[in-house]
């Protein structure tokens, strides 16, 4: 491993695709013009291209749970994504719905469901089964906030409790938000041809893969250098031994 010479070259491509795909626009405009003997010569136009701001604002956006903001900004970068990414397009419906039962409004969460979710529903039975579950909340409804033993949600704009099994509050997570925006940063990358099949920065591949080669070095008793990265460094990239130890079985 000591013996592999790396251009820098090569190194500067990898950090710069890491920064266009995890969303650093300055830093990813910076290191462009710095390095830029370095990099190809339409490296600046890369980074204008990988349009960082707007994606980093729509997830935002689901983030916080403004989905039709959201999905609007998604219109105006690319107008047929969700035509094109019909899953796509209900899990953000679906996400719209969640947000509604979060609130409290149940009212207008059943006229959302019936208007924008059922029909697609009705031509899909995984999306079917996807609309029960969340349906399933509003069974449940809502009691005074501060109960015992149940789940707190909501935003801003108003908290309610929930008391469901634990799958079912799963979906009302923020994890469930991030999930749905990871999905839709994907597609993004995708339409624009950025992060290659996994739509991933080439970094986190490149981590995986020795991760996987320090497994199987380890099975054959083999002494040899090991990776490390220090804790709070690397932006989670140390999550893909995990996700190679899976991989490699």
């Amino acid at each position: 491993m000591n013996e592999a010479k790396i251009s820098k070259r090569d190194l500067n491509r990898i950090v710069l695709d890491y920064l266009i795909l995890e969303g650093y626009q300055s830093a990813a405009e910076s290191f462009a013009e710095e390095a830029a003997h370095d990099l190809p010569t339409n490296a600046a136009q890369q980074v204008e291209n990988a349009n960082i701001e707007s994606r980093v604002q729509i997830r935002e956006a689901v983030e916080r749970g403004d989905i039709q903001t959201a999905i609007e900004m998604c219109n105006d970068l690319d107008p047929e994504i969700l035509e094109t990414h019909p899953a796509l397009h209900f899990h953000l419906l679906t996400q719209s719905l969640i947000e509604l039962i979060r609130e409290g409004r149940t009212a207008e969460a059943l006229t959302f469901a019936r208007a924008h979710l059922a029909p697609r529903a009705e031509r899909n039975e995984e999306f079917l089964k996807e609309l029960e579950s969340v349906m399933c909340l509003l069974v449940y409804g809502a009691t005074p906030t501060g109960a015992k033993g149940k789940e707190q949600t909501g935003n801003s704009k108003k908290s309610v409790e929930i008391n469901a099994p634990q799958s079912l509050l799963d979906l009302l997570s923020m994890q469930h938000r991030s999930l749905t925006a990871s999905e839709l940063n994907d597609a993004l990358l995708s339409s624009m041809s950025l992060g290659g099949p996994r739509r991933e920065p080439r970094l986190a591949g490149l981590m995986r893969l020795c991760f996987w080669g320090e497994r199987v070095l380890d099975s054959h008793g083999i002494d040899f250098p090991r990776l490390t990265i220090p804790k709070g460094e690397g932006a989670g990239l140390d999550s893909s031994q995990s996700e190679a130890a899976k991989e490699s079985k």
